[in-house]
């Protein structure tokens, strides 16, 4: 059995993934992505990313948690095709307005054959 220190760190650290899995989610929703309805992004969403680092935790995870780590690490993994698709989304874009001439940026509309 895990100290009351211990459970504590492993719970806090638990939350803490759960938490970024359901902003990783919304964005998905947000982006039209996920499942339901896009919504219209708010500005700068998604600007708070910040690099995950590994909280410093002592030991194995306590088996009192085994089972809510086991669900967040496979709610993860249903996660990483959305995810992955939203990445190639975005880079398929981007590509597509780097291709546009830097003197055409400046003037009217433009408008891209997305598709073709």
């Amino acid at each position: 059995m895990a100290s009351a220190r211990d459970l504590a760190a492993w719970t806090n650290a638990l939350d803490e993934l759960e938490t970024e899995l359901r902003r990783a989610e919304q964005l998905l929703v947000e982006s039209g992505q996920g499942s339901g309805a896009p919504e219209t992004p708010r500005p700068g969403a998604g600007s708070t990313a910040q690099l995950w680092r590994a909280p410093p935790l002592q030991g194995s995870i306590p088996a009192e948690l085994g089972t809510r780590a086991a669900s967040l690490l496979a709610a993860q993994q249903r996660l990483l095709g959305p995810l992955d698709a939203g990445r190639v989304a975005t880079l398929r874009q981007l590509q597509a307005v780097n291709s546009i001439p830097a003197q055409s940026r400046g003037g009217g509309a433009v408008y891209l054959d997305a598709k073709g």
